[in-house]
């Protein structure tokens, strides 16, 4: 019974990921399908972001 919750919770997952994905307009504008395409170009090079680290970890350096 845990087996099947646990992976009828990880196919739900996925989905919701792969939909994040599609709709993410990081992803769009850079014109790549995943994360880990936008990860292997130039994006966040081109696109820094001060304090992302820290925003991204709900704390601030104010």
């Amino acid at each position: 019974m845990l087996r099947s919750a646990d992976e009828d919770y990880s196919q739900m997952a996925q989905q919701r990921w792969e939909t994040s994905q599609r709709n993410d307009p990081d992803l769009i504008e850079a014109g790549v399908e995943t994360l880990a395409e936008l990860v292997t170009t130039d994006y966040f090079e081109k696109n820094p972001k001060d304090g992302a680290v820290e925003e991204l970890m709900g704390q601030t350096s104010e």
